[in-house]
C-alpha cells in the first residue's frame, strides 16, 4: 500500500484487525514485527489521534492548544500568533480562539485537533477515526473540509473509518482490510478526486463504490 502527496486512502476494517496500529507504525510510535513502512526521508507526520478531545490541554485555550507544536519548535511568539491567526481563520474557529476545551462542541474539538496537527506544515496526516463525535450532517462537512486542506497543501492522508459515506467522501482509495489478522482483501478506487463534494454522496459512481465497499466488507466476515 501506497500513500501518495496529496492523496488519501481510507482504511476500512473490522474492530481488531490493526488499523491503529498501522497508523502507530506509520508515525514511528511503534515498531513493525515483520515487514516495512518507509516514509520519505524529510517526511513531517501529523496525528489526529481517535481520542483526539483527550489530547488537548485543558488549561489552555483554543490558541494555545494550536499554538503548542510551534512553540515546542521554538519559533518566535510573533511568528507563532500570525500562523495560528492563519490557522484558525482556515478552520473555521477564530470566533472560538479564547475559548477553554471543556466549553466547545464535539465538531469544534475536532478541529482543534485537526488544526493542531497541521501547524507543522505535515506532509503526511493520520487521522484515527477523526470524525466519530459529531452528527452525521457534520461528519461529512467536516470531513470534505479536511480533504479539502490536504489537497490544496499536497498533504498525503492516511484515515480510519467504520462509516462507508465518509471512506467514500474522503478517500481516492479504499483499502479493505480483513479480520485479525488483518491482511489487505480489496483496494477500490474513488473518482471525482479533484471536484468531489458532499452533494456527490448521492451520485450513481460514488453509489457504486460504496455498495462494493459493502460488499467486501460482507465477503470478509462471512469468510473469517
Amino acid at each position: 500500500m501506497q500513500v501518495r502527496a496529496g492523496e488519501c486512502v481510507v482504511l476500512f476494517g473490522p474492530n481488531g484487525c490493526g488499523k491503529t496500529t498501522l497508523l502507530d507504525i506509520a508515525a514511528g510510535r511503534t515498531s513493525a514485527d515483520t515487514g516495512r513502512v518507509t516514509r520519505a526521508r524529510d517526511a513531517r507526520v501529523g496525528y489526529v489521534f481517535q481520542r483526539h478531545a483527550d489530547t488537548l490541554l485543558p488549561w489552555r485555550t483554543v490558541t494555545g492548544n494550536v499554538a503548542l507544536p510551534l512553540e515546542a519548535r521554538g519559533d518566535a511568539p510573533a511568528v507563532v500568533h500570525t500562523a495560528v491567526q492563519a490557522m484558525l481563520a482556515r478552520v473555521g474557529l477564530s470566533d472560538v480562539a479564547s475559548a477553554y476545551p471543556y466549553t466547545l462542541s464535539g465538531g469544534q474539538l475536532q478541529r482543534v485537533a485537526i488544526a493542531r496537527a497541521l501547524m507543522l506544515a505535515p506532509s503526511l496526516l493520520l487521522l484515527d477515526e477523526p470524525f466519530t463525535n459529531v452528527d452525521y450532517r457534520s461528519a461529512l462537512q467536516f470531513a470534505h473540509q479536511t480533504r479539502t486542506l490536504c489537497r490544496t497543501d499536497g498533504v498525503a492522508v492516511c484515515c480510519v473509518t467504520h462509516d462507508p459515506d465518509l471512506a467514500v467522501l474522503l478517500a481516492d482509495r479504499v483499502v479493505v482490510l480483513s479480520p485479525r489478522p488483518g491482511r489487505v482483501v480489496a483496494t477500490l478506487e474513488v473518482p471525482h478526486g479533484d471536484t468531489r463534494t458532499v452533494l456527490d454522496i448521492a451520485t450513481p459512481e460514488l453509489a457504486r463504490v460504496r455498495t462494493a465497499l459493502l460488499d467486501a466488507v460482507a465477503h470478509t466476515v462471512i469468510t473469517a
